[in-house]
């Protein structure tokens, strides 16, 4: 169980308060412009993906065709998933957040 505040002593406050993730590679800020452009941009590629691949059986996928497709979902992945791994970074330092809870 987490101690409140308070009854922690100064060099438990300390380490406490210099605990948490290091997301400046991910964006700058909560209120990053970025993070609401990638989440538009990788919906908008699923979607374009969605509508390219839906119904079509992979094994008629030539390689050239299949690579493309493997290529362009891996792409959807990683930019889908580096703001829901922001949020959800953010939110595991502070669940009281209330900003962090809505990333």
């Amino acid at each position: 169980m987490r101690k409140e505040p308070e009854s922690m002593s100064a060099s438990e406050q300390s380490l406490d308060s210099e605990q948490g993730w290091n997301l400046s590679d991910l964006y700058a800020a909560p209120d990053d412009p970025a993070v609401s452009s990638d989440l538009q941009k990788s919906l908008k590629a699923a979607r374009n993906f969605q509508t390219r691949y839906q119904g079509k059986e992979i094994p008629l996928l030539n390689p050239p065709e299949f690579l493309l497709a493997l290529k362009q979902y891996e792409g959807i992945l990683e930019e889908g998933l580096k703001p829901f791994l922001y949020g959800s970074l953010l939110f595991s330092e502070d669940t009281q957040n209330p900003e962090y809870k809505s990333l």
